[in-house]
């Protein structure tokens, strides 16, 4: 029983592994759609907000065929299955399944259940998008195909990291535990289209954050840069032992040796006694008054910056030290931070425009899911009486749905 839950517990992270890689490859470019001066983006603007007036999909197209799943969505007149959300969010949800009481996981089940529906619809909504700036089939075509050869690439990553000797492992493990290989591709392919679409309308509008911006950002944020009070330093240390005086011929000695020039992490790593002789005598931050001898540790707060110390008779050893690096506990200046700040105020602009495009891009699209506070669709799809799985299986699935039948 036991080598079976860790078989599939494998097998889930594994599937987990190739589903939320995420692609960086920039597939769209390739054909002329991925840069700002690339055709695809051209300098046009987004279609106008006025809503198109969408033909609602009739009862009879959005059933076909689909008397085994139901429908978590409709965009325009495509249809998404609720197990075409369930396919990517389902090696997660049963790792949290394991791990969580039932009521705290049918609350996390549907929470994920709802980002996914969201997500898919966004990702339709690109696609077609992309389709409407490229509206022959066959560049869609050799975009697709390019993006294929990047799910393999992507496979081939995933088996290394994995520690598996090849793909075919790693499909065949897949293909184990009833994974649909061609839905994952497919999903693959259409979210690194979806968001390279989506970035390739975003860069054009990205301007680089002002010293001004950036220096508010810092003081606005300024208890984010503050830093743990206390010192990063290197000790040698040599036990007094049976022979205090042995000890202390052995540190001189090693004193002498760094006078001389040697090496400091070397002749700890090579001589000391200490705990951190492995590292070169290195010890992470330390606060005033945590180390427990008090000679060492009124050393620390005391010595120079870069200094060696003279040796230190401590109470069980001699201890020879440098301090690294010295912080009274004030927040990191400007100047070491403006990188990551001016990073921040990008990724600011990133979300704000990928915000405000997509809810201008949903505005041009017919879209009703599960999850709207009134679903047309629970009207308008009734349940076949004929169909496998009773009168449920066709209808709309709910949001308050059992979790049994998400599965």
């Amino acid at each position: 029983m036991m080598q079976t839950l860790t078989s599939r517990r494998r097998a889930y992270q594994l599937l987990l592994a190739v589903l939320l890689l995420m692609p960086t490859s920039n597939i769209l470019g390739q054909f002329g759609g991925g840069g700002p001066s690339s055709g695809m983006n051209g300098g046009a603007q987004m279609p106008n907000k006025a809503k198109k007036k969408y033909k609602k999909p009739e009862v009879s197209r959005v059933n076909a065929g689909l008397t085994s799943f139901h429908i978590a969505a409709v965009v325009d007149d495509q249809t998404i299955l609720l197990e075409d959300v369930m396919t990517q969010i389902r090696p997660k949800l049963e790792a949290q399944k394991r791990q969580l009481p039932p009521a705290q996981y049918k609350q996390l089940e549907e929470q994920a259940i709802q980002m996914a529906v969201k997500g898919k619809i966004q990702q339709t909504v690109l696609i077609n998008e992309l389709k409407k700036k490229i509206p022959k089939a066959e560049a869609m075509e050799k975009i697709r195909a390019a993006a294929a050869v990047d799910f393999e690439k992507h496979m081939q990553q995933v088996a290394r990291q994995s520690n598996l000797k090849s793909k075919d492992e790693l499909i065949a493990q897949l293909k184990k535990e009833g994974a649909d290989l061609t839905t994952m591709k497919n999903s693959y392919i259409d979210h690194t289209l979806a968001q390279q679409f989506l970035g390739s309308q975003i860069m054009p509008k990205l301007r680089e954050p002002t010293r001004d911006e950036m220096e508010d950002f810092y003081q606005e944020n300024i208890d984010k840069w503050s830093q743990k009070a206390g010192v990063v330093w290197r000790n040698i240390e040599i036990k007094k032992g049976a022979d205090p005086a042995a000890a202390r011929a052995k540190i001189g000695d090693l004193r002498e040796q760094l006078e001389k020039g040697s090496d400091f992490a070397t002749i700890a790593k090579s001589s000391s006694e200490g705990t951190m002789a492995a590292a070169g005598g290195l010890w992470s931050r330390t606060s005033k008054g945590s180390y427990q001898d008090e000679a060492v540790d009124s050393a620390l707060f005391t010595l120079p910056v870069g200094e060696i110390s003279p040796v230190i008779e401590g109470k069980g050893s001699f201890h020879i030290i440098r301090v690294e690096e010295r912080n009274d506990g004030s927040p990191l200046p400007f100047i070491k931070v403006q990188e990551e700040i001016k990073n921040a105020l990008r990724n600011k602009q990133i979300e704000k425009h990928k915000k405000e495009l997509l809810e201008e891009i949903m505005a041009n699209h017919h879209v009703i899911s599960i999850f709207d506070s009134e679903n047309p669709l629970n009207h308008q799809i009734p349940a076949q009486p004929n169909s496998p799985g009773g009168p449920e299986t066709n209808q709309m699935a709910r949001p308050d749905m059992p979790s049994s039948n998400l599965r």
